[in-house]
């Protein structure tokens, strides 16, 4: 026995100290990411083990508990070194070895789960298991079959609607494998993976990139990864930059990779393993896969945006995790430092959603500790008036401090349309369309109601309990903070789209704070009516569970399809993406020019490849200010003349006015195929420029050099 522990320790160590030794060399000698990053995976997972046996007495949770408290660590030292000095590659080796001291602490007991008695896999489930992984391998190797750099307004358009299909019969198999007698691991392995796709799809698609936020993002912890600290040091999205950077450094994989892979993979990890764990060990359910099926609510849940990378994304997905580990925690189960690790993690990534995070996982500790009703009740108000004033004050001393001026005060129930445009279908929305779209989008707009109902029948059921008034007042109190922040505060300097961004994300953020009580809600509905069913109409136990099974698997289904842009004969959605063609007038434009003497009148999309290429590269001095050489459409003297170029005639004036602010030598317009009108516009720019370059057909580059007068 003691030479097995003996062997057991001497592995372990050896395993752990090439992996760091290997870390070493990443960061300080070379660069091989198929060397780093397994010895990076192998070193995750056995610190975090480690770290879990010591704060979690139960072995579920291990895992989980000790490789969320490793990355929320990371993310945490990350910010605590980035603003008084820098994310050098000697902080980040810092960073990733920190978490060692964990080690320092008693390990704790575990106490082993009571296990089922295991019986043989019967013919029908092992047919179940290999149909499930074969429509998964099908649905990846689609995905990536559809990988494209072109311009697309919706991922769906590189799919028939066969994959919609086999996505649908993937989720029915695999929920009713979940109501059989299926190995727990495989089910979990398959949660994983099918959450994985979910999520996953416009990261796979769009060679380029997805959305328009994360370019930006990206171009900024590619600067930091390069020179360690961006200028200003914004009290914002460092809990990001700081894990993607030092696992960047760390693994050799390029930040690109890592950041536009970062959330689908972390939600398709945390999320059914965190719900299944949890539930299992707090909620008293004879069916221990219980909780991987409720795990799916959250995909189903469409505006939950997990498939793009962003600050705000990874704190709604701390926050949703920090909700279920506080039920956990309430139900002694969990211990207060991983809600309280997630909670922080939130706080340093994105304050609008991280100070309600820590704020909620606060007052369940203070809640939990004390006995007394009137303590209970003064904290309860306490969060909810801060929930429902905080996200204003906080944007009024955002705008103040970056030079917007105070806003100007309203009446908040005179601008009440406003608050109300969020439950509105968008303009690009068709009033009509064919009947089986009607249908399609009725129950788009049912998903939120019936999530309130759930939650409503999950309170009341829960009312006793610290969780549920947790739950029930901060998703209260982030509904009002959302409609003072769209109503009584007006900023003249801030577009109008963005004074509506902020307070929908409170809105969303309110949602996640009720998911608590919206599993239980579901759980109990679900056993009510199962009992209902078995017992009264006499269903059949399998032909029950397979029906059950074939409608959610088409509801998620029809969730996966909300949860990108469509472009239908409904909806019309109106962006678009970063295509190759973009990248190769950066790349054409680049190679013309010797140094950054120039700038360019485009469109956001290829100003967006330019940071993405080159980031932050070169900034003109203005009497505006400092211009970024691409035109960027934020009301900036760059777009609104190429907004004249392309509107209203290729003038050669409006191009000598922008060579006497910018005091440039060249200036290059550039109009891609996709524009209204662009036979007359590349006909007019023709006439006016000095010369001109096509890239493709696609894209026209027109060249302006300064004349001396």
């Amino acid at each position: 026995m003691i030479a097995n522990i003996s062997q057991k320790f001497n592995l372990q160590t050896t395993t752990l100290l090439v992996s760091l030794c290997t870390i070493l060399l990443e960061v300080f000698f070379f660069n091989i990411p198929v060397l780093s990053t397994p010895a990076v995976l192998l070193y995750i997972l056995l610190i975090g083990k480690s770290i879990g046996e010591r704060f979690f007495d139960t072995s579920g949770l291990q895992w989980w508990g000790g490789i969320a408290l490793l990355l929320s660590s990371v993310s945490l030292i990350g910010v605590i070194i980035y603003y008084p000095y820098k994310l050098t590659p000697e902080f980040s080796v810092i960073t990733i070895a920190a978490p060692l001291l964990y080690l320092l602490k008693k390990k704790k007991k575990t106490k082993i789960e009571e296990k089922p008695i295991e019986t043989s896999l019967n013919t029908p489930t092992k047919l179940g298991m290999i149909i499930f992984l074969t429509l998964e391998i099908i649905l990846v190797c689609t995905i990536i079959s559809a990988r494209s750099g072109e311009l697309m307004r919706s991922p769906w358009i590189a799919f028939d609607a066969w994959f919609f299909i086999l996505f649908a019969l993937a989720s029915s198999v695999l929920f009713f494998l979940m109501t059989q007698k299926t190995n727990t691991k495989f089910l979990i392995i398959s949660a994983i993976l099918h959450h994985f796709i979910f999520y996953s799809i416009a990261a796979i698609v769009y060679k380029i990139g997805f959305g328009f936020d994360g370019f930006i993002h990206r171009a900024t912890e590619s600067w930091i990864l390069e020179h360690g600290f961006i200028t200003p040091k914004e009290p914002f999205y460092i809990g990001q930059y700081g894990l993607v950077v030092t696992f960047s450094r760390i693994t050799g994989i390029a930040i690109a990779y890592i950041d536009i892979f970062l959330i689908p993979a972390l939600a398709a990890l945390s999320i059914p393993t965190l719900i299944h764990h949890v539930f299992k060990n707090t909620w008293n359910t004879t069916t221990k896969n219980l909780g991987l099926v409720l795990s799916f609510v959250i995909p189903f849940i469409f505006f939950f945006s997990f498939n793009l990378t962003t600050p705000h994304n990874l704190t709604l997905l701390l926050l949703i995790l920090g909700m279920i580990s506080v039920v956990g925690y309430t139900r002694k189960k969990i211990p207060y430092i991983l809600p309280a690790l997630i909670g922080l993690t939130a706080l340093g990534t994105h304050p609008l959603l991280g100070v309600p995070t820590i704020i909620i996982v606060l007052v369940a500790g203070i809640v939990e500790k004390t006995l007394k009703k009137n303590v209970k009740i003064l904290t309860y108000t306490m969060m909810f008036v801060a929930l429902s004033v905080l996200p204003l004050l906080m944007f009024m001393m955002q705008q103040w401090f970056n030079g917007h001026g105070l806003p100007t005060l309203v009446n908040p129930f005179s601008n009440s349309a406003l608050f109300l445009d969020f439950f509105k279908r968008p303009f690009w929305y068709k009033a009509d369309a064919v009947w089986y779209f009607e249908i399609i989008y009725a129950w788009q707009y049912m998903i939120t109601p019936i999530l309130l109902i759930c939650a409503g029948i999950g309170f009341w059921l829960q009312k006793k309990t610290t969780i549920a008034w947790v739950s029930l007042i901060s998703s209260v109190g982030l509904c009002i903070g959302a409609f003072l922040l769209r109503t009584l505060i007006t900023f003249p300097n801030v577009a109008s789209s963005e004074q509506g961004n902020y307070p929908l994300r409170l809105l969303i953020g309110s949602v996640a704070t009720l998911l608590p009580l919206v599993l239980y809600g579901i759980y109990h509905t679900g056993k009510a009516k199962t009992y209902f069913i078995q017992t009264k109409l006499r269903i059949p136990t399998t032909i029950y569970y397979a029906a059950g099974s074939l409608i959610i698997g088409a509801l998620l289904m029809l969730s996966l399809y909300f949860s990108y842009p469509q472009y239908n004969e409904k909806v019309f959605f109106p962006g678009l993406n970063v295509s190759e063609y973009d990248q190769k007038v950066v790349r054409w434009i680049h190679e013309q020019n010797e140094t950054y003497d120039y700038v360019v009148l485009s469109t956001i999309l290829t100003a967006v490849a330019a940071l993405t290429e080159h980031p932050f590269a070169s900034y003109i001095d203005t009497v505006y200010g400092p211009q970024f050489y691409y035109s960027i459409p934020s009301g900036g003297p760059l777009y609104l003349a190429y907004e004249e170029m392309v509107y209203q005639g290729q003038k050669r004036e409006t191009i000598d006015r922008i060579f006497e602010l910018t005091n440039v030598n060249t200036i290059y317009l550039v109009v891609p195929w996709y524009w209204a009108r662009i036979d007359e516009i590349v006909e007019g720019a023709k006439k006016s420029a000095d010369s001109w370059h096509s890239i493709d057909h696609k894209m026209w580059i027109f060249k302006y050099l300064k004349h001396d007068n």
